[in-house]
């Protein structure tokens, strides 16, 4: 089964992807050859994933059979050639799906819970990128810039990429490290391809403006310059969908505290006067910016204040957060965070501790956000520091620790949760420019 399955692909694959390239597009010529490489992938997503795309190809070749052959008929062209053709074409592509749907991937045979999962993220995540590469006013994808017509295969293996992370985070109730380690992933691509354009190589460089990677300036910088929404409304949309996640998946200087933080092994509990050190933190960092406005305090000034501010972050967390175990630079200094949780309230996302908990303590220590203390779990409902991070429901032995969505089961929510948390990782690597 396996080798006529694999033949009859390559098949469907190849002849795709020479139309593609008879129609000069050799980035969607390089994708088809390189999606076969899914067979190697033993679980069942990567099926799914190879179905969908010969399913795509068959109707295009329906497509492309109904255009020519009523251009040729108008010009009064032979076209029953071609039409016979295209139909061959159309039933090795058809043959090819039914052999791979009928197909197992993997030593299991079936699917596993993280296997639709990690399809929905591959999918999405393709969409997004793909619509971005076509709407975008400027050359949006890195691959594009270096070679032309690369973004395909960038798209590919991002959303690829995608798939294999949701997969592992639904099938694994402990994802702490597993979130730190993409979190960081995404944190150094970043600031690699920001200092890289630093250097020189404009490439990196997404507008070729540059602007202070300091959470902060998404608050200070539009009211500083009185424009330039966009990052603040991409966070805003974001916080929509996944709620405070931004602070705990997304945030590219966030990733460096929660790094800081993982020293200890053990969260230790901060003190109290921090609940009121951010809204000040927010009010003078928002002061500071209209005031430079007011002022006509030049850009490459105001720049060097948001460094400042930056650098100063980077102190608490080398010398707070990674002696306390708490995320300190997250809890008391960034702006952006306050701005994280209250926004936050409305995705109807939640974490919830149920009835049956017996108030153990023990998912407190585990918590760096400081949102699970004994007043939080005798509420059985996290503080507003939450961030939806999940590090939690690993360290709550009875199960009573879970996510919560409106008409969904604990179980779903937390899938659903990670699917588009996911997708919104892997969406912003491929972008990680400034």
């Amino acid at each position: 089964m396996k080798g006529p399955t694999l033949a009859l692909s390559l098949s469907a694959f190849s002849a795709a992807g020479l139309h593609f390239l008879r129609m000069d597009d050799k980035g969607l010529f390089a994708a088809c050859l390189m999606l076969p490489l899914l067979f190697l992938v033993r679980r069942e997503w990567a099926r799914y994933v190879l179905l969908t795309a010969l399913c795509s190809m068959a109707a295009m070749w329906i497509a492309v059979l109904i255009q020519i052959s009523r251009v040729r008929f108008q010009m009064d062209e032979p076209w029953g050639r071609f039409a016979v053709i295209i139909a061959a074409v159309f039933a090795l592509t058809i043959l090819a799906a039914i052999f791979v749907g009928r197909m197992r991937f993997g030593d299991s045979g079936r699917a596993l819970p993280g296997d639709a999962p990690a399809f929905v993220a591959f999918l999405i995540t393709a969409a997004f990128l793909a619509l971005a590469r076509a709407k975008a006013p400027f050359t949006v994808l890195l691959a594009d810039r270096a070679v032309n017509g690369a973004g395909w295969m960038f798209i590919l293996f991002i959303s690829a990429y995608a798939a294999w992370i949701a997969m592992l985070m639904v099938e694994n109730r402990a994802t702490a490290k597993l979130r730190l380690r993409i979190w960081v992933l995404f944190a150094a691509v970043f600031f690699a391809q920001l200092f890289l354009g630093l250097l020189g190589f404009e490439s990196f460089l997404m507008t070729g403006r540059l602007h202070a990677p300091v959470p902060a300036v998404v608050v200070a910088g539009p009211l500083y310059r009185g424009e330039g929404f966009s990052m603040l409304m991409l966070f805003a949309s974001t916080i929509l969908l996944v709620g405070p996640a931004w602070c705990s998946h997304l945030c590219y200087f966030g990733a460096w505290d929660a790094l800081a933080a993982s020293n200890k092994k053990r969260s230790t509990r901060p003190p109290a006067w921090f609940a009121a050190a951010r809204p000040l933190i927010l009010a003078l960092v928002a002061a500071a910016a209209l005031l430079m406005r007011a002022r006509g305090v030049s850009g490459y000034h105001a720049s060097i204040a948001a460094l400042a501010f930056g650098l100063a972050g980077l102190g608490i967390m080398a010398f707070v957060s990674r002696s306390r175990g708490y995320m300190a630079h997250c809890l008391a200094w960034c702006p952006l965070g306050l701005l994280a949780v209250l926004g936050g309230r409305l995705s109807p996302f939640r974490i919830r501790i149920d009835e049956g908990c017996t108030d153990c303590g023990a998912c407190s220590s585990s918590c760096r956000y400081d949102a699970l203390r004994p007043e939080h779990i005798r509420a059985r409902s996290p503080g507003m520091n939450c961030t939806l991070c999940g590090d939690c429901l690993a360290s709550c032995r009875g199960g009573f620790i879970g996510y919560r969505f409106p008409l969904l089961s604990g179980r779903r929510a937390r899938t659903a949760f990670i699917v588009l948390v996911v997708v919104l990782h892997a969406v912003f690597l491929g972008f990680a420019r400034i």
